[in-house]
């Protein structure tokens, strides 16, 4: 299993429904990372994560699937700090 950050912008037009993007997500293992990013489990590749995800954004919408891995540093709450170590190490 791999950790992935998931980040985006999503234009959010009123016609679009975004809830199937956070289903999506959040059928992983998952942590919040900021406003518009997510950290995953998947044993999936970036590129299967992304395919999945472009099906049901805008094509407005930005997205990028990135493999996180060690050493990683910065400052989020202690919930985010703590899934991070448990899923990657602790940096």
């Amino acid at each position: 299993m791999s950790v992935y950050l998931i980040t985006y912008d999503l234009s959010h037009k009123p016609e679009k429904d975004y809830e199937p993007v956070w289903k999506y997500i959040k059928d992983h293992a998952w942590a919040k990372l900021s406003e518009s990013s997510y950290a995953i489990v998947s044993s999936q590749t970036p590129q299967t994560i992304f395919n999945a995800l472009h099906k049901i954004i805008h094509p407005d919408d930005h997205m990028l699937v990135i493999t996180l891995t060690r050493p990683y540093t910065g400052r989020n709450s202690a919930a985010v700090i703590d899934w991070l170590a448990s899923h990657l190490g602790a940096p």
